[in-house]
Order: structure tokens, then sequence, then C-alpha cells
């Protein structure tokens, strides 16, 4: 750095971190799409690396590696054996391997992009928190009044909003802004509605009852875990020792929710394929009729007409899109990177792949209704490829880690079995799930779209628009959630003060990784040493002229981060008065 360069700022500093760790966070969940990133991944996945390692050398992962070592010492997990780490291992990578759709595919986003996105968000402000460390207030006299007086200071600036009906607006909006506000909230509720109506609650609050814990334990784990098929009968009469054939409670939610999820799907594809078949017949008819010297001409005219207006896609079209669904996996990276490259839709570059001519009388409705059939077949695909991964492919990896997170939490089940009546707190989680689903829910009156017309998200934008204030006066608002969260919260107290006064154990093992956990963000006092000097270093390592760019680019960002606080603290005292 030039002797009159002036360093970097603290806020500079600051923003530097925020800008690389969320987007290195991003990254590396991403990247989680290819098997190299689970086979680099390291500890706890590789058997060969050092678990008392304290930095993850070497990873392909290395802020999601680091992140997940300061979780792993929690009571419970810590006890996990090596072999759950391998099955999760295996299920990522073979998550990995189904060659599952992206976004870009689509033409929107996802699912599965939203919350890696979200997920990124939340991840990269806690290792920034971690990298970059938070400042300690030093020590304070409790005789002194100008102590005290500063260490209040402290913490209504850690805690601005230092009790419940302060803390919940934060949650509420939280929640408003993935249910309702966000394009996949009806989805996702979809889904939660979905699976909450295939628990048996009732089966395990009975359960519950048993006095003895290890025989609770094996009943809830034989309801949720048990196999129910011939060979399970087989195995049971010791004819055969098969754990991998049927499925489980569990595994039969999973391919319910997903096989009613398809089939959402396959409805809007054979909607396209019904109206592309009737058109061809049409049109095969029409052409048949100009050979007859006794055709009806007018009649022709109006058919050609209708056809006209209606436009879906041939039948030659719809088949080369199913023929390169079926392609490897190899053959959609060239696809997918001769669109990017071309600047072309992806539908124009399966086309020229496989039929080029087809590009030539590709008009714009049939366009958008190629994209619409391919993002259906997409996700049809996409929810039978996770179903086998998780229900149906051997070894059933998935079946064994859950048995492995049960028996490892065993003891510390057992402990608050004996100390504690599970079943009301049981049926007040039960409650809460009711009440959040029918709090998220569009209110009595609401004008809003079915799953099967949010697929087609292009026809229905100008419907969006137009019903935006109606969509806005009738969906669930910020304090709907909020006054979700304070009818429940004595069930939250209640728990915690049963936990707390019935398992001290427990409770003091929590609050040991607690502290222990919270250690690891304070400030280096090593200042060289420092992920903030580090950057420090960095930066005056560059060029006069990218030094100029680069500190631009962070002070846009500060205002950016300023700006954002402020907002964010503005709502929060609106909730809050409100």
């Amino acid at each position: 750095m030039p002797p009159d360069a002036p360093a970097l700022s603290p806020e500079q500093t600051t923003a530097l971190l925020d800008i690389l760790s969320h987007h290195e966070t991003h990254r590396e969940i991403t990247s989680f799409t290819s098997p190299d990133t689970i086979a680099g991944y390291g500890f706890p996945f590789d058997d060969d690396d050092d678990d008392d390692a304290s930095t993850p050398a070497g990873s392909t992962a290395p802020i999601l590696q680091l992140l997940l070592r300061r979780l792993l010492p929690m009571p419970g997990l810590r006890d996990l054996p090596r072999a759950f780490w391998a099955h999760v291992r295996t299920l990522l990578a073979r998550l990995a391997g189904a060659d599952l759709s992206s976004s870009y595919d689509k033409g929107s986003l996802g699912t599965r992009r939203v919350l890696a996105a979200g997920s990124s968000v939340v991840l990269g402000g806690v290792a920034g928190g971690l990298l970059g460390g938070v400042v300690a207030g030093g020590e304070e006299d409790e005789d002194g009044a100008g102590d005290l007086e500063g260490a209040w200071g402290v913490v209504l600036h850690l805690f601005p909003f230092h009790n419940s009906d302060h803390t919940n607006p934060s949650l509420a909006a939280l929640m408003h802004h993935i249910l309702v506000l966000s394009p996949k909230g009806p989805y996702l509720l979809k889904l939660m509605e979905n699976v909450h109506s295939l628990i048996p609650y009732k089966m395990i609050r009975q359960t519950l009852r048993v006095g003895n814990a290890a025989t609770m334990i094996n009943t809830v784990t034989r309801i949720l875990l048990a196999k129910l098929s011939v060979t399970s009968v087989t195995n049971w009469f010791g004819l055969t020792r098969s754990d991998d054939d049927g499925m489980n409670l569990v595994q039969r939610i999973i391919a319910l929710v997903l096989s009613w999820d398809a089939s959402e799907f396959r409805k809007s594809a054979d909607k396209i394929e019904r109206a592309s078949a009737s058109a061809g017949a049409g049109a095969r008819a029409r052409a048949a009729g100009r050979h007859d010297a006794d055709a009806d001409a007018d009649d022709d005219a109006a058919a050609a007409a209708a056809a006209d207006d209606d436009n879906p896609p041939t039948e030659e079209m719809l088949r080369v899109i199913r023929a390169y669904i079926e392609e490897p996996s190899s053959h959609h990276d060239v696809v997918r990177s001769a669109s990017e490259r071309n600047g072309q839709s992806i539908m124009t570059e399966i086309f020229n792949a496989s039929n080029p001519h087809l590009n030539a009388r590709l008009t714009e409705a049939q366009h958008a209704q190629c994209l619409q059939y391919y993002s259906s077949l997409l996700s049809i695909r996409d929810r039978d490829r996770i179903t086998d991964v998780f229900c149906r492919q051997p070894p059933d990896v998935f079946t064994r880690a859950l048995k492995d997170l049960v028996a490892a939490f065993s003891p510390m089940i057992r402990t608050i079995h004996a100390n504690i009546d599970l079943r009301d707190h049981f049926d007040a989680t039960q409650a809460f799930v009711e009440d959040f689903i029918k709090t998220s829910r569009p209110k009595e009156g609401a004008d809003h779209f079915s799953t099967e017309e949010r697929m087609d998200d292009d026809d229905n934008k100008e419907g969006r628009e137009q019903e935006q204030e109606t969509k806005a006066s009738t969906s669930p608002s910020v304090q709907d959630y909020v006054a979700l969260l304070m009818r429940h919260r004595r069930s939250l107290y209640r728990w915690l003060h049963a936990l707390a006064s019935q398992c001290p154990d427990i409770w003091e093992s929590f609050r040991v990784w607690t502290d222990e956990t919270l250690v690891q963000f304070r400030k280096n006092e090593d200042g060289r040493a420092s992920v903030p000097a580090v950057l420090g270093r960095l930066y005056a390592g560059l060029d006069p002229d990218t030094q100029t760019e680069v500190r631009a680019a962070l002070d846009r960002h500060v205002a950016y981060l300023s700006a954002l606080h402020l907002v964010s603290r503005a709502r929060m005292r609106d909730l809050a008065a409100a």
C-alpha cells in the first residue's frame, strides 16, 4: 500500500467481511449439487479426517464445516456414531448424483434455490460473526453506578428489544416473509398441511403414556421406522434378512406428499399434451379436407382461426422435450452452457440440439407453453428422484441414519421421560402447528391462485398485479404471526421451566455447550491473527487503482447495511408498538 493510502475503516472491514462470508456461504451451499463437494467435505463425513483439528483445512466447504464443528459438541449430537455421518454422506451424494433440475432450466426461482438463498443469508451472518468476532464489553464494577449504567447500555445495545413483546416481531416478520411475501409461500404451506395430516399424533400420544422409557422409545421407533412389506413378515419369521425392502411410516409420508405434489404438475403437463394432440388432429383433418372437393371452405377457415388462437405446441416439440429430459446430465450441462453463452432461451437451445427446424416455426405462445411443459416434467422427475433417494434405493441409509439419531438421544429422552410428562408438551406442539397453519392461510374471501395456476407465473403476472391490493388486505399480516407467538409463548415457558427444574443435568450440559460456543464469537485478542487484520493486509497488497475500486464498493455496501439496519429497526419498533 502506498504511504498516503488510508487503511480500511472498521465499517469498511465489516462490510468486506459481510460480502465475502455471504458470497462464500452461498457458493458452498449451491456446490452441494456436485458429488465432488461431498467427497471433499472432510470431517465428520471423512473417517480419515482429524476431528480434533481446529481449522477445516482442505475442505471443499470450509465455512459450512466450520459451523458444523461448532455444532457437533452439542449434547446428543456429540454422541452420534461415525456410521451416522457416513449415512448422511451417502444421502447427500445420492442427491447430488440425481441430476435435479436448476432454477435456470425452469426459468424461475425454485423452492430449493429459495431455501438455499435464505439459508446462506442466515449462515453467512453467523459465519461473519464467528470469523470477525464480537467486541467484549470488558469488566464492570458491580458497585459502581457508572459501570452499572454502562453495562445496562450494553444490554440495550445488544438486545434493543429485550423482552418477548419485542423479540416476537422479529420471528413473526421472518414467518410472514417466507409464507406470505415469498412466491413459494403457498406451496410450502401446502407441503406443511400434507405432512401434518399424515402424522399419527394420537398414536404417538398414547405411546407417551407408557411408563417404561425404553419401551416407550422402542414403540415410537417401531411406529415411525418399522417397515410393512412381505419381506418384513418373512424377516420376522426368520426366513429372510433384508432390511431394505418396503417403506416405513416416515418414508411413506415423504413418498405420499411428493406424489401428491407431482400430480399437480402432471395435470399441467397433461393439459398441454391434450391441447397439442387436439390441435394436431384438427390440422390433419383440415389437411385431409383440402383434398376433398366437397369440403366446406368456411368451416376450414373457422377451424384454422380457432387453432391459431389456441396455438399449442406441436406433438413433435413435446416429444423432443421429453427425449431431452431423459438425456444424461452431461448433455444437459452442454445445452445449459450454450444457452448462457448465446443469450438464448433454454428451449431454443434444446430444439437446436435436436431439431433446429422447430425454432423456425416456434411462436411466442408455443415457446411459453413449451417452457411450462418442460418445467412441469422437471418438477415431476425431481420429486420421483428425491423419493428414490430417501425411500427406494438400497441400502436404506435414511432409515439407518434415523435409528442412529434416536439411539444417540435415547439417554436424554430416558431422563426427560422419567421426570416430565411429555403428553402435555406434545399436545402443545400439535396445537401450535395447527394454529400456525391456520394463521398462514389466506383469510376468508381471499381471491388467491390455485397450485396449478401458480406454476405459470408469466401467464398470471397481470392478474397478480391487478389483485395485489386485494391480496394484501386478505393475506395474513405480521401482526397475525405476532399474535400467534403470543398465544403459544406460555407453552414454551412451561417446557423450559420443566426442563430446567426437573432435568438439571441436561439443562447444565446445554448451558455449558452454549457458553463454550459463545466464546468462539469473541474478538481475537491477537490483532495480527484475526480475520479483519488478514483482510486489511490483503487490501494493502492491492495496487492503488484496485484499492480505489474496492473502497468505492465497500462504501456503497456500508451505506446499504446502514440503511437496512435503520429500516429494520423502524419496522421492529412499529410492530412492537402495534
